[in-house]
């Protein structure tokens, strides 16, 4: 199982790809480098254990490429936060 992701930013989203099937999506709103994530969506026929959470790690690890400053909206992005503090230095 291949994940990958996509930034389709016209959409202001990430889309997550299991292989060639996309699964899931993270919206977001960009403005100058402050990125805030607003809803994490897994579709509920193709989910399975830690996929969410496998998504919002490489997200969060293109936002830190990035340089990007992070606001966590989305409760389960903050909620994976709280048990992932090696990434606080992105808020």
């Amino acid at each position: 199982m291949a994940l990958t992701f996509v930034d389709d930013t016209e959409h202001s989203r990430f889309d997550l790809f299991r292989d060639d099937d996309r699964v899931g999506l993270i919206d977001y709103r960009l403005r100058g480098s402050v990125i805030h994530l607003t809803h994490t969506f897994i579709d509920p026929e193709k989910r399975e254990r830690g996929l969410a959470a496998s998504f919002v790690q490489l997200v969060l690890d293109d936002i830190r490429s990035r340089e990007l400053t992070l606001v966590p909206d989305c409760p389960f992005v903050a909620h994976w936060l709280t048990e992932h503090p090696e990434y606080n230095d992105l808020l």
